[in-house]
């Protein structure tokens, strides 16, 4: 069987947890892999998790959208910490 190309888009029954990652962490200055371990609690980043907060309130304001305010990530308690932070 000989195949013609690649299906475009994600599997189905996958979601997408952050949408607009790629274009957030244009704008924030940072790779999308660091963004996402920022947001998902991989890695511990108050200012950015910050920036990225005010990011989204402002384009749900500029919008004028109020249906998105579910992506407004608060900081999770239980992240797991990286090898050059200190434990308590």
């Amino acid at each position: 069987m000989i195949k013609t190309g690649r299906k475009l888009g994600r599997k189905k029954g996958s979601r997408c947890r952050f949408k607009g990652i790629g274009k957030d962490s244009i704008s924030l200055g940072v790779e999308s892999r660091h963004l996402y371990r920022v947001l998902t609690g991989e890695r511990r980043n108050a200012a950015l998790l910050a920036r990225y907060n005010a990011l989204k309130l402002s384009r749900n304001a500029a919008e004028g959208s109020l249906h998105n305010l579910s992506k407004v990530c608060p900081p999770r308690p239980n992240a797991k910490t990286t090898s050059h932070e200190t434990r308590n």
